[in-house]
């Protein structure tokens, strides 16, 4: 039957957007089939969350609430039984700021000074920054979808929903056509090889309550999301 897995440590929990906890763990064992993951929200008890495959050490949790501290904690399992839980760790959900740094030509970027890597590189053209939104987007917690017949991206956040099509200066904002850079009617959402779609930050960011600054010294670009 062999013996169940041997208990994972070092768990850690870290808001990594307002309602956005990330957790990590190492693997002990050897032989799990896969982690389970239990919740907790102050005055309740734990309850299973999620179950994961062999050999993974992390895992967002997004079906959270604001202002809310959550204690988790992991165990592996196969078919001998389950291993002891791993140490309690603890996050709290809130109004933090959002901050995320690109540069120009680079595919590592910044979430709350943590590094992460794009597909894509952010680019330059027609003297604007463009890249693949949904790096910023999914960050802030929004969603952007793909409708390939309609060559439409849709970003929603909270009761924002902005429409954008490939080739046009003319984006959709909660129902109100507005052109996406009014100095510069040039500016469109675009495709890049491999068939990566990108389009312009500032007009993405702003319309979802972001701020946007730009370094011309180091090429950075810095979105700043303020519940």
């Amino acid at each position: 039957m062999g013996s169940i897995p041997v208990a994972p440590s070092k768990l850690t929990a870290e808001t990594v957007t307002p309602l956005q906890i990330t957790l990590t763990w190492l693997d002990n064992s050897k032989n799990e089939t896969g982690f389970k993951i239990e919740r907790k929200r102050p005055g309740e008890g734990y309850k299973e969350i999620k179950t994961l495959g062999p050999n993974v050490t992390a895992y967002t949790d997004s079906s959270l609430a604001n202002k809310i501290k959550y204690s988790y904690r992991v165990r592996a399992y196969n078919n001998a039984g389950e291993s002891p839980y791993s140490n309690e760790a603890n996050a709290t959900t809130g109004d933090q700021d959002t901050i995320i740094s690109l540069i120009i030509g680079q595919n590592t970027y910044y979430v709350n000074s943590k590094q992460k890597t794009m597909d894509t590189e952010p680019i330059i053209r027609d003297s604007r920054t463009y890249l693949p939104i949904r790096y910023v987007a999914e960050a802030f917690g929004a969603k952007a979808a793909w409708d390939n017949p309609q060559q439409k991206v849709t970003i929603t956040m909270k009761n924002n929903v902005i429409e954008l099509w490939i080739g046009n200066n003319t984006a959709s904002v909660n129902g109100q056509a507005r052109l996406i850079d009014s100095s510069n009617t040039k500016v469109k959402p675009i495709v890049v090889e491999p068939g990566r779609i990108m389009l312009p930050i500032r007009f993405i960011a702003e319309n979802m309550g972001c701020s946007v600054y730009w370094n011309q010294n180091s090429n950075e670009v810095t979105v700043v999301y303020s519940p």
